[in-house]
């Protein structure tokens, strides 16, 4: 395999572990997927280090995420990726939100990190 399509499968990887680790709570396996100094953007806010990125995420609501398959561009050591995602809230898995994971990586030590990660909301659920 060469280092182009290894890179490639790395990060497809990650991006189906975030879904998968939020949606089965298993909070260690989502840090793993951070820098030391990642940002995750979200609803006007900024969450900074896999500490606030991770009790964010334990307040947000439960559900299900399901990613489309992200458009990557590799340069070097840095990659950025878009993936649209839509998010099915619990209990009756009805669709809450969907929008954009855009997405920052950086490879350190012989693996690739997430660094920062934009969610774009492009549909919310209306309300009245």
């Amino acid at each position: 395999m060469s280092g182009a399509d290894s890179d490639l499968r790395e990060i497809l990887g990650w991006l189906a572990e975030y879904g998968a680790s939020v949606d089965e709570g298993r909070w260690s396996d989502l840090r793993a997927l951070w820098t030391e100094d990642a940002e995750l953007c979200v609803f006007g806010q900024t969450y900074r280090g896999p500490d606030a990125i991770e009790a964010f995420m334990r307040r947000a609501k439960r559900g299900k995420h399901i990613t489309a398959v992200p458009r990557i561009e590799f340069d070097g050591d840095r990659a950025r990726s878009a993936a649209d995602y839509v998010f099915f809230q619990r209990p009756d898995l009805a669709p809450f939100t969907a929008g954009v994971y855009r997405d920052e990586w950086l490879r350190r030590d012989g693996r690739w990190w997430l660094a920062r990660r934009e969610i774009e909301i492009q549909l919310r659920p209306t309300t009245g």
